[in-house]
């Protein structure tokens, strides 16, 4: 959802301020890494992107907010309903406020 807002340093910050010190924020976004990878320049994905992330930069972006332990992994084993899933494509990251 980060991708699609008109700031998106305003809404990390608002979730950021909702946290409780230790919370997490769970961020799913797709990779500008993946659109270079298969020469979609031209093409960048949804035309309501207003912002692309690698995982270099959403890390910087998140640390400038405030959180300070940040994983990001191109694939993340997670739970839902008990099940495990696994997630691949995009960036998949965890950040602690």
């Amino acid at each position: 959802m980060l991708e699609h807002t008109t700031d998106p340093r305003a809404f990390a910050k608002k979730i950021y301020d909702l946290l409780v010190l230790g919370g997490l924020l769970f961020l799913t976004t797709p990779s500008l890494h993946e659109y270079r990878k298969n020469d979609l320049l031209e093409n960048l994905g949804a035309p309501d992107h207003k912002v692309y992330f690698d995982h270099d930069n959403v890390k910087i972006f998140l640390k400038s907010i405030g959180f300070r332990k940040i994983i990001v992994r191109p694939r993340m084993k997670i739970r839902f309903a008990r099940r495990p899933c696994i997630t691949r494509g995009g960036i998949k990251c965890y950040a602690f406020k």
